[in-house]
């Protein structure tokens, strides 16, 4: 906790907690199954939020959020799940 993640492109995200775990599954490709998983969960602030992309999408059911490049994220507490590891993150 307390540690801080850049990312340095372009990261889709989504606010559908289904549409999350499905990619972090491995999503349709079934030789990525059964693989390590992590799942940020993120509190969106002012300065930090993305743009909603998914009336651009051929799957808007997705609900993809874009965010930009060089967003800064602090990992918050760690909760562990059966399936993944998610880290809260603003």
């Amino acid at each position: 906790p307390g540690a801080w993640l850049v990312q340095g492109g372009l990261m889709s995200t989504t606010i559908d907690k289904d549409t999350a775990f499905f990619y972090a599954k491995g999503g349709a490709d079934k030789s990525k199954h059964g693989g390590p998983a992590t799942i940020f969960e993120i509190q969106m602030g002012l300065l930090g939020r993305g743009a909603d992309v998914s009336w651009l999408s051929e799957l808007p059911d997705e609900a993809e959020i874009l965010v930009g490049p060089l967003t800064g994220w602090e990992l918050r507490r760690p909760r562990g799940g059966r399936r993944a590891l998610r880290r809260a993150a603003r």
